[in-house]
């Protein structure tokens, strides 16, 4: 996998860019300078050297970036930005954030805090994005869920869902069980230990699952 996040300008020639990675099975956050094509038929030519991130810290480090902005505001080194400033997107293109909002349901967010887990998990494939787990769910594929959060899940399962599947979801905590939809917003293309990485978003949750769900990342309902 290598999936670009975004960018920013770093100066008249050279953008910061940050990206997805995958390296045997675990997913990476790089943020690397590069240096903007001279011409139109001229590629970009990126740094040798990044920093790299475990997708498993990178709530942290944006917790301590958050810190840092506001120790810079409070002291007066910058600005607080305007609510209009451009945002990058996937694509790299920059857009206002009005903009941004008509592109559609946010992804699943990295930045939110994930609980690390380990329950078994079933999915099953929906054959329609508006049917219900109870209607139109195919066989099962089993694994097991090793991170969750407000915003989505990641799982490894027996077998492999493409991108953009809609599967229903069940798991059991305690006595609970959980009951949901969810979309696959990343997959891994090989398996690891016979299993492959699937980052889950959450579309729906009923009361019951919101229950579950709140219990596992000790949030109040």
């Amino acid at each position: 996998m290598n999936e670009d996040l975004g960018r920013i300008s770093r100066n008249e020639s050279e953008d910061i860019r940050v990206s997805l990675q995958e390296v045997e099975g675990e997913l990476y956050v790089e943020v690397r300078v590069s240096t903007r094509p001279a011409g139109q038929c001229q590629a970009v030519v990126p740094e040798q050297q990044a920093i790299v991130v475990p997708l498993t810290a990178l709530s942290a480090l944006c917790s301590v970036l958050v810190q840092s902005q506001d120790r810079v505001l409070r002291d007066g080194l910058t600005h607080a930005p305007s609510p209009a400033t451009e945002t990058p997107v996937e694509a790299g293109e920059p857009v206002t954030s009005r903009e941004a909002d008509r592109r559609g349901p946010r992804r699943y967010n990295l930045t939110e805090p994930r609980v690390p887990v380990r329950l078994p998990v079933e999915c099953y494939l929906l054959s329609a994005q508006d049917s219900s787990p109870a209607e139109s769910a195919t066989e099962k594929v089993e694994g097991e869920m090793k991170d969750v959060s407000s915003g989505g899940a990641q799982v490894w399962l027996a077998g492999h869902f493409p991108h953009a599947s809609r599967l229903a979801v069940v798991i059991r905590v305690g006595k609970r069980i959980f009951r949901g939809r969810a979309e696959v917003v990343g997959a891994a293309s090989q398996p690891k230990k016979g299993t492959y990485r699937h980052n889950l978003r959450w579309l729906t949750l009923n009361d019951q699952a919101k229950a579950a769900l709140s219990k596992l990342i000790g949030t109040p309902q």
